[in-house]
């Protein structure tokens, strides 16, 4: 961590003020260069305080993505693997350019804007900058987890990642806002009818023998946008947590309690699926709902019974019969 961190982190975990001489003294600068890192704090929109003969304290945290930011929240060793950009094509494609260079597992890349934001199919994710959060994380299954799957048929294994990821992103939203989305399945969060979020899981396997060797995890969470603020094609659709909670959330702490999330689900992936496949079925929106399901054949109407624990949809059609749903879209009917 650099200094602005380390001043960051210490006034954060203090209520009160606190010296530029203790300060320079628990990091190991001059208290110059404690004064400099509180300047640029500032800089960078975090409200501290200062006192004669007092020191720092630190009022109100910045909103803005930024590694200080997320750092005052995170260990030291975790930040070393968690890069902070204003604006990107894409944090998804980002990650990928970064796995050639060889990012190790649970890189993170987070952006305060995307300029080629996806979601499922290609289709257009809207990114704009000092609004949401943009992250992608990535995931390098051990040789221990690969044959753990390799024995179990692998297929749908690999696929609940994605569900996995949405339980996690709903922790992680709850513990910011104290609001907990509802998931509809398979990757998509919502509040009060409104999507918030989205998720998109890509897989790299390796052409020798086709086995997974990594997996990206990308979310984008609507945080603090109005409902006006949404383009007009999706502005009965969309929402944010602000919108549909009116709790403002702080970003960075957002972004921490996501990647915390994210680092107990992996570290859990696959022996945890059990305790991950109770609370998504528990957080569902669809089971009991009339659905729509857009497939490769078009377009069907079904009621949701059920989720399979392999994280499939049960579904059943006009005359009863029961069908199993791995993939496609799926629309609630009102």
């Amino acid at each position: 961590m650099n200094t602005k961190t380390e001043v960051l982190k210490i006034l954060n975990n203090n209520d009160d003020f606190v010296s530029g001489e203790e300060m320079s003294r628990l990091i190991g600068v001059s208290r110059a260069a404690v004064n400099t890192a509180v300047k640029a704090l500032r800089a960078d929109g975090f409200d501290i305080s200062s006192s004669t003969n007092r020191g720092y304290r630190l009022m109100a945290m910045s909103d803005r993505l930024t590694e200080e930011g997320i750092g005052a929240y995170m260990d030291r060793d975790r930040m070393e693997n968690i890069v902070v950009l204003k604006s990107v094509d894409s944090t998804n494609m980002e990650l990928l350019r970064r796995i050639s260079r060889g990012a190790l597992n649970g890189q993170v890349v987070i952006s305060d804007a995307q300029t080629s934001g996806m979601g499922r199919k290609g289709r257009p994710f809207a990114s704009p900058e000092g609004s949401g959060l943009y992250l992608s994380y990535l995931f390098k299954p051990s040789d221990k987890v690969k044959e753990e799957v390799r024995g179990s048929g692998g297929g749908l294994i690999w696929a609940s990642i994605t569900s996995w990821t949405a339980v996690a992103a709903a922790d992680a939203i709850e513990k910011v806002s104290g609001v907990r989305p509802g998931i509809k399945w398979v990757n998509d969060l919502y509040i009060n009818g409104r999507k918030i979020s989205g998720i998109l899981t890509q897989m790299n396997t390796s052409a020798e023998i086709m086995e997974v060797e990594s997996i990206i995890i990308g979310i984008g969470i609507n945080v603090s946008e109005g409902r006006e603020d949404f383009p007009a094609e999706i502005q009965d659709k969309a929402g944010s947590i602000f919108s549909e909670t009116r709790k403002k959330v702080n970003r960075p702490e957002l972004a921490a309690c996501l990647i915390a999330a994210l680092d107990r689900m992996s570290s859990g992936w696959p022996y945890d699926k059990e305790l991950y496949y109770e609370r998504y079925l528990a957080d569902s929106i669809v089971i009991g709902r009339d659905i729509t399901v857009l497939g490769p054949c078009g377009s069907e109407r079904l009621k949701a019974r059920s989720i399979d624990r392999d994280f499939t949809l049960i579904a059943e059609d006009e005359n009863g019969n029961s069908r199993k749903i791995v993939g496609g879209d799926v629309s609630l009917l009102i």
